[in-house]
């Protein structure tokens, strides 16, 4: 009984020492992010925003990293908003918030990101209420579609240039619908995989 109980001590302080350790990797990337959030180097700046997208607990500040993440469309209307021509970031959650809020009553902003360890996140912005920021998929499944798509691609460079090697027409036509007819089915597979039961957040 009493190593049971020792047991499920160090198991409880172990934890506690993660959480500490993760909060404190969180406060240095936050200090990093706000000390240059100014550079647009995709190396620097897509790993730290996603990480953070990730791990941020705010809704409205995880959604201003992943958008961040990348030259999202937000930034571009808040250039416009804001007057400025170039060099518009976000470094603050409440300058992010009021530029959503900005938005007409009836946009809605739907970002599919890629995390940096390759995961699919959804992250969904409305001026009327907080962000949706979730997990959709895992890495494992983003490849999953990726070769089949990069499969679909093939098939149709392939098919593509038959018209070059033959005279055919039938073998020709048969051959491109065929690459069709699979994408076609690729798609819901898409939606299957990826969004699954998160596929209503999208609209």
């Amino acid at each position: 009984m009493l190593l049971l109980l020792a047991c499920l001590t160090l198991k409880h302080l172990l934890q506690e020492e993660k959480e500490q350790l993760n909060e404190l990797v969180i406060a240095d990337a936050k200090a990093e992010y706000a000390s240059y959030s100014n550079l647009l180097s995709r190396d620097w700046r897509f790993p730290i925003c996603t990480f953070l997208g990730e791990h941020i607990k705010c809704p409205w500040e995880a959604a201003m990293m992943w958008s961040e993440s990348t030259v999202l469309a937000t930034r571009q209307h808040s250039r416009l908003l804001s007057g400025k021509l170039c060099g518009f970031t976000f470094s603050q959650p409440d300058l992010f918030k009021k530029m959503i809020e900005s938005l007409p009553a009836d946009f809605t902003l739907v970002h599919l990101a890629m995390s940096h360890n390759g995961s699919l996140y959804l992250v969904k912005m409305h001026k009327d209420r907080d962000p949706i920021v979730m997990p959709l998929a895992p890495k494992a499944k983003v490849e999953d579609i990726k070769s089949m798509m990069e499969r679909i691609i093939d098939e149709n460079t392939k098919t593509s240039s038959l018209g070059k090697v033959t005279k055919d027409a039938k073998a020709f036509w048969t051959a491109r619908r065929a690459v069709d007819n699979n994408l076609k089915n690729l798609i819901p597979r898409v939606q299957e995989i990826l969004l699954g039961a998160a596929a209503p957040l999208v609209l």
